[in-house]
């Protein structure tokens, strides 16, 4: 098969509908005669061995994709100084069988704050895989290659501060207030890089993920939390413990790291999967760093990076014409706002001082590399090492995002991330090195 012709993108289609989806389809077509599809859609099928009605008795459904669809399309693979053609690699990841598959009703954590078993729209909807690509990314021709150890974890310094930037901009009152004497903050990551009964494929380059994070916050002066493969249950509860904890008062800032397949809850709502397989309502979660709820936080830059897909649609890209501005046209000024944000009474919003970064935008697949990781990881670890000494936090999240949007996939996949700021309003510094 072509690699663009309409017969494989509804295979992959198929693929991502569940375990057995694909080989249910093929018993059907089978069972009703309709051999020429399946040769077309299967030609490792041998339709000589089974009449119209199957009655051979062997059944497709628990057969791999992978076995009944050839794979004949070749993708670019970096090796070095160049490129070169190389067996196809990229396969969008898929639940596997277990006795919990996707055929039968799981449990949703949803907006409730306890966990039940549901029969609302939660339920049964598939995990959105993170594509694992298998090779390392391509950059465009102005960006600089991202250098990597032979494990694959990045390879960076954090560049430092000055003492004369910290002092203009600690004394400002748009900037948050940072002190030097002590760790700037603390930060969670909760990895899920395995699920229970192979419910969902492992997470593969997760954790050269954890590897760059856990050295860019050493190096910016953070504690750092790991948790890794948590259920439901565990993934709530160490939510919750770190966003209570009262040595908050004594730091400056938090950030959360949130990484697993993203989930389709339906009704706007998006979710991120346990080790369990159980699905975690987003919102559920940011809820939790509320000023209700987080009370040592309040008036603390709360950090929150989710990454995980939001659909399973690969960016391929858009052609456009780059449009014509004449010289010395008329440019919108920028507007700004006017406002004060402190309450009379001295009372605090529910939320606030808070910024969400989440990999990727609703609809859209979140790429991960088998050996390099994600490409939020990679290219927010980068920027942080080469611009934190002067750029505000905000400001890295869009440089981020401007690094992502140079890296390509072997297929001309793209990603495009989403920075949302709940009450944000001030800039955050981080001053490594000082």
């Amino acid at each position: 098969m072509e690699e663009d012709s309409p017969t494989l993108d509804y295979c992959m289609k198929l693929m991502l509908r569940g375990p057995k989806a694909f080989g249910r389809f093929i018993d059907a077509l089978i069972e009703t005669g309709q051999n020429d599809i399946v040769r077309l859609l299967a030609p490792n099928i041998d339709v000589r061995s089974f009449s119209g009605s199957n009655a051979l008795g062997v059944s497709m459904r628990n057969v791999p994709v992978q076995e009944l669809i050839p794979s004949t399309s070749t993708i670019t693979h970096y090796t070095g100084d160049s490129f070169a053609e190389t067996e196809k690699l990229y396969h969008p990841p898929r639940p596997r069988n277990s006795s919990n598959s996707l055929d039968t009703p799981m449990t949703s954590y949803g907006l409730a704050s306890s966990m039940h078993t549901s029969t609302s729209p939660y339920v049964n909807q598939p995990a959105l895989c993170q594509p694992v690509l298998g090779v390392e990314p391509r950059y465009s021709e102005q960006d600089e290659h991202l250098q990597h150890e032979d494990n694959g974890v990045l390879i960076f310094q954090v560049k430092p501060a000055s003492h004369d930037f910290y002092s203009k901009k600690n004394k400002s009152m748009k900037c948050y207030p940072v002190t030097l004497s002590k760790k700037r903050g603390r930060v969670l990551i909760i990895n899920i890089n395995s699920f229970d009964n192979n419910l969902y494929d492992a997470r593969a380059g997760s954790e050269t993920d954890v590897c760059n994070l856990d050295k860019l916050f050493q190096q910016l002066n953070f504690i750092v939390t790991l948790k890794q493969d948590v259920n439901a249950e565990q993934f709530i509860m160490e939510i919750e413990s770190f966003a209570q904890r009262e040595d908050h008062k004594e730091y400056s800032s938090c950030f959360v790291f949130l990484m697993s397949h993203g989930a389709d809850l339906g009704n706007g709502h998006w979710g991120i999967v346990a080790k369990d397989g159980i699905k975690i309502d987003v919102e559920e979660i940011i809820a939790k760093f509320s000023n209700q709820k987080a009370k040592s936080l309040i008036e603390k830059p709360k950090i929150i990076v989710i990454n995980a897909c939001r659909g399973d649609t690969s960016d391929r890209g858009v052609a456009h014409p780059i449009p014509y501005v004449p010289e010395g046209a008329y440019k919108k000024p920028r507007l700004y706002k006017d406002g004060n944000n402190e309450s009379a009474d001295e009372l605090h919003r529910a939320v606030d001082d808070m910024t969400i970064f989440k990999s990727t935008v609703p609809g859209f697949a979140s790429h991960r590399e088998e050996k390099y990781g994600s490409w939020l990881v990679m290219a927010l670890c980068h920027v942080f090492a080469q611009k934190a000494c002067d750029k505000d936090v905000y400001t890295l999240f869009k440089l981020t995002d401007e690094k992502i949007k140079s890296i390509k996939g072997s297929e001309n996949q793209r990603q495009t991330a989403e920075i949302i700021s709940r009450g944000m309003n001030k800039e955050l510094f981080l001053y490594p090195g000082l």
